[in-house]
């Protein structure tokens, strides 16, 4: 992460961390603002946030509807041409 040289008096920044989970657990990511300047409330430099680790849910599946006979008619007209083009081959 890169340190921010100069952040306004009621400013706040973003920062992002990234891992891969391996397991099914839980933990605390605590991030911590530092500098060498006089801090009058420094407990207001500590941030933390509790991350879940779970197993996602499976999403719920749709059943699409399927009829085919479309299918058997468009085989059989294409049949019958090829069977045609056979026929005045010969």
């Amino acid at each position: 992460m890169s340190p921010v040289a100069l952040l306004a008096v009621g400013a706040t920044i973003t920062c992002t961390t990234s891992f891969k989970a391996t397991e099914v657990t839980s933990f605390v990511v605590t991030t911590t603002a530092s500098h060498a300047l006089y801090d009058p409330v420094m407990a207001n430099n500590v941030g933390a946030t509790t991350v879940v680790v779970g197993n996602a849910p499976i999403p719920p599946v749709t059943p699409v509807p399927v009829d085919a006979r479309w299918a058997w008619v468009l085989l059989s007209v294409l049949m019958i041409g090829v069977c045609a083009v056979l026929r005045r081959r010969h």
